[in-house]
């Protein structure tokens, strides 16, 4: 009898062990999931939301981003996978930082694949940031041509269009033609090859207007002349040369110079409330003479406040 009772005690204490031991596993593992789920920062069942976009990321890819850069291997040729790059991707110009998954770039390598929807995502971001940088390039440019030639989409507009419609002021060519002139002018260097003027910017060079100062040993023929206290300057297209003994020497339009045409694209424009036709460096205003008109070249005007 006493041994019948030891032996129920002795079951009932291994039962309650058993029960016990067996709580404290599913407890284990239930808070391992929820620590994967919310204590490493990939909250909402595994998925991270940011800019809007919603990009799963399974337990396989946390543990591939949270992988030491050295355990890739660079010889592998499988496509898709995801490393962290440790770059920076900034999301709008004040350029702010992009969370974790956004810095992942695409290369080949042995990690997991990414869910389509995350890579076209990642795309997404990376194009953003693309126009980003081609917006400042630009703006870059801009910037460059209106120091140093005020307005010239509208004062040089047309001005190389003789020549050929691909070539204008503004536009950029990877490389010059093999014969060309090189000259120092200002803190500019620029270049000369069939009657265009180039001048280099980053890596690229720009197609811009003929600089004040330019001394070439030929023009073009078909030339008109203007002249002023008994001066002959040469004009081609609203670009004024002066005869020097090495050449002709672009120069400033000559203030009272007078023509009987104004360059094809010159435009008008009222400056304190007087009509000006502008082209290049040169302002025009109208005058009679008998029955003609003429167009003489002036300074150009300073505007006066409360004008437009």
């Amino acid at each position: 009898m006493r041994y019948k009772r030891k032996l129920i005690s002795i079951s009932i204490i291994l039962f309650l062990a058993t029960v016990t031991v067996g709580i404290m596993i599913l407890t284990a593992t239930n808070s391992l999931a929820r620590g994967r789920g919310a204590g490493g920062g990939y909250g909402d069942g595994g998925s991270v939301r940011h800019s809007g976009m919603d990009m799963l990321v399974t337990d396989a890819i946390i543990d591939k981003i949270q992988e030491p850069a050295e355990s890739y291997n660079p010889e592998s040729t499988i496509k898709g996978s995801v490393h962290n790059s440790g770059e920076i991707i900034y999301l709008t110009p004040q350029k702010k930082q992009a969370p974790a998954l956004a810095t992942m770039s695409f290369r080949p390598g042995d990690g997991i694949p990414l869910p389509a929807k995350a890579k076209r995502d990642i795309e997404a971001l990376r194009e953003s940031n693309l126009q980003v940088g081609l917006g400042d390039k630009q703006q870059e440019f801009d910037d460059f041509m209106e120091s140093n030639w005020s307005n010239w989409k509208d004062n040089w507009h047309g001005y190389y269009g003789s020549l050929t419609s691909s070539t204008y002021v503004g536009s950029t060519i990877t490389s010059l033609p093999e014969k060309h002139a090189v000259m120092e002018i200002g803190e500019i260097t620029y270049y000369h090859a069939d009657g265009v003027y180039y001048t280099l910017f980053g890596e690229i060079y720009v197609v811009v207007p003929p600089p004040n100062g330019a001394l070439i040993k030929t023009i073009p023929p078909g030339l008109s002349t203007v002249t002023v206290n008994g001066t002959k300057y040469y004009n081609y297209g609203g670009v004024f040369y002066l005869k020097v003994d090495r050449g002709y020497q672009v120069i400033a339009p000559p203030a009272s110079g007078i023509v009987t045409e104004l360059p094809g694209k010159a435009y008008s424009t009222l400056i304190n409330k007087d009509l000006y036709y502008i082209y290049g460096n040169a302002y025009y205003k109208r005058f009679f003479r008998g029955n003609s008109v003429i167009y003489k070249i002036v300074k150009a005007p300073t505007v006066k406040k409360g004008y437009n």
